[in-house]
């Protein structure tokens, strides 16, 4: 003798037996709410269903558990982020004329963790005519443009570039931004040098977040449309001039010679005055079909406008392009599969002059063939490496001041490159072989 009471639909029975002791049968009722019976045969005759094992679905946890937004220890831009997801920022810019050049870079990486778990798997430019771009930097994007026929028009403001990346790998801080490096309008308006605002103009950044496929339909596809309203006056890069309170002493009556110092140029001493030039020869053993020089300078002590780029000359001019305007770097590269250049005869390809206008510096220029193919499709450097051994050799020459004596100081070095991985240099100065091949500097003065 007993009560049984099933008190809700899908519950588990209880109830008390005839000495007030609880009952907890081993099956789960069907349909029955709020009944009382004396036997437990009257409550399971009374059950439509009946089973052992419980029916509670679980679409409604489902449900609940596809809709939940996973919680990220991964961002990028400062959003949360997943691994397989895929990230962009684009530019915009607005002026108030057109322009005839200019010069942008995207920069990326990881505040936490590391580089390798960010990719870039796509760069979109929208201004094609007169542009060239490098996706090879690790950690840089570089894109700029020069068009004094027909100037870029960004009088209505339009998206410059999108870069596209992949999250790889979990528990980091992605970033990637852009920067309006140089940008000058077709008047001459400077509105961006160095990139440092000088004019103002319109510079916008937008960071959009496309999650990785996932078999539920409601996962967060978050989309960033808030836009950066970061200007480049916010870059901390320090603005190259090209004045300097030292001038060269071309205009002086003394004859004395200008005194050394511990100002040095690629490891040999110089003097305030002095031009110092550098050039670049190379030889291979087919006609190429194109190639892509890089020459860095600059200098390892003091600030940058202790050297300055007096001028540049490419001596290759079919089908080629070159930029001289970003302080410390000079791209110059060229195609040409009708007419091939040729180098199986050593040839100069590029000479840069500079202008030693500080003291006390340790001044450098260093030049890097990123780029060379042969027209049979040899490869002989890819970024910066070598692939295919040739000849990459520098040649430094140096003009004194005005003095007495108008002696002039040339000093070689022949790099040749094989395939073993030494470097030995006879001189002080520390040349950087950016190839994988054994390069031998031999200096004579």
């Amino acid at each position: 003798a007993g009560t049984y009471t099933v008190t809700n639909k899908f519950e588990v029975m209880t109830g008390q037996d005839e000495n007030g002791k609880s009952i907890d049968p081993p099956f789960v009722l069907d349909g029955i709410v709020n009944k009382e019976f004396t036997t437990k045969e009257e409550v399971v005759a009374d059950s439509p269903v009946v089973t052992t094992t419980s029916t509670t679905t679980t679409s409604s946890t489902t449900a609940t558990t596809a809709t939940t937004p996973i919680v990220s220890d991964t961002t990028f831009n400062g959003k949360n982020v997943n691994v397989g997801d895929k990230v962009s920022v684009s530019c915009y810019v607005k002026t108030d004329q057109k322009c005839e050049d200019f010069d942008v870079r995207f920069y990326y990486g990881a505040t936490k963790g590391n580089l390798s778990g960010i990719e870039l798997v796509s760069f979109n430019p929208v201004e094609t005519a007169g542009t060239m771009n490098n996706t090879s930097l690790s950690g840089e994007i570089r894109y700029n443009g020069t068009n004094y026929a027909d100037p870029y028009d960004f009088t209505s403001g339009k998206t410059l570039a999108t870069a596209t990346f992949l999250i790889k790998e979990g528990n980091a801080d992605y970033f990637a931004n852009s920067v309006m490096y140089i940008l000058t309008g077709a008047d001459g308006t400077y509105y961006a040098t160095n990139g440092v605002m000088e004019t103002p103009f319109t510079w916008n950044e937008a960071t959009d977040v496309v999650p990785a496929t996932t078999t539920s339909t409601t996962t967060s596809t978050t989309k960033a449309t808030t836009t950066s309203t970061t200007k480049a006056t916010t870059t901390s890069t320090t603005k190259a001039t090209t004045t300097s309170t030292t001038k060269p002493s071309t205009t002086s009556s003394s004859t004395t010679v200008p005194a050394s110092s511990d100002t040095t140029f690629n490891g040999k001493k110089v003097s305030v005055g002095d031009k110092v030039t550098v050039t670049y020869y190379v030889q291979t053993d087919k006609k190429c079909e194109d190639f892509d020089a890089h020459m860095t300078y600059g200098t390892k002590t003091i600030n940058p406008n202790g050297i300055e780029l007096v001028s540049f000359t490419p001596y290759q001019t079919k089908g080629v392009i070159y930029n001289t305007d970003i302080y410390g770097e000079i791209y110059y590269n060229g195609t040409s599969f009708n007419d091939p250049y040729d180098f199986t005869t050593k040839s100069a390809l590029m000479s840069a002059t500079f202008l030693i206008k500080e003291a006390g510096g340790q001044y450098f220029a260093d030049g890097v063939m990123y780029y060379l193919t042969g027209v049979d499709g040899t490869d002989y450097a890819t970024k910066g490496q070598m692939n295919t051994p040739f000849t990459w050799e520098v040649q430094y020459s140096s003009v004194p001041a005005t003095s007495s004596s108008s002696s002039t100081t040339t000093a070689s070095s022949t790099q040749k490159s094989t395939t073993t991985s030494t470097t030995t240099a006879t001189t002080t100065s520390s040349t950087t072989a950016t190839t994988t091949s054994s390069t031998t500097a031999t200096t004579t003065s």
